[in-house]
C-alpha cells in the first residue's frame, strides 16, 4: 500500500509542476528563446553596452560590446573562444562588436574612447 501512495504523490507532484508552469533550466534556455544579459553604463564620456545573448545554436553564446561617444572616434571589442571582433566608429555613431562561441567560453569586452 505504501508503494501505491508514493506513486500517487509522484504523479501529483509532476502534474502540479505542469499546471503551474514550473520550468527547468533546460526549458528556460530552449533553442529559439533569446536570453540577454546586456548592461549599459556611462563611461569616459560615452555609453558602453556589453554582455551576452543567446547564440545562433542552442550550445552557443554571443559576446557583445557596443560603445557610443559623441565627440571622439572610438572602438569596442568582443573576445570569446579564440574569436576577437573590433568595431570602430566616428564621433556620434555606435561601434558594434559581436562574436560567438560555445557556452563554456568566457566573454571578455572592452572599449576605447579615443581610437
Amino acid at each position: 500500500m505504501q508503494r501505491t501512495t508514493r506513486n500517487v504523490l509522484v504523479v501529483l507532484a509532476a502534474a502540479t509542476m505542469l499546471v503551474t508552469g514550473t520550468a527547468t533550466t533546460a526549458q528556460a534556455a530552449a533553442p529559439g528563446f533569446v536570453q540577454e544579459s546586456v548592461v549599459c553604463k556611462d563611461v569616459d564620456g560615452g555609453t558602453w553596452c556589453q554582455g551576452t545573448a543567446s547564440g545562433s545554436n542552442w550550445w552557443s553564446t554571443k559576446c557583445i560590446s557596443n560603445y557610443y561617444h559623441p565627440t571622439n572616434r572610438h572602438s569596442s571589442t568582443a573576445i570569446m573562444g579564440g574569436g576577437s571582433i573590433r568595431g570602430v566608429a566616428e564621433a556620434g555613431q555606435w561601434s558594434y562588436a559581436e562574436t560567438e562561441a560555445g557556452t563554456a567560453h568566457t566573454c571578455y569586452t572592452k572599449y576605447n574612447p579615443n581610437f
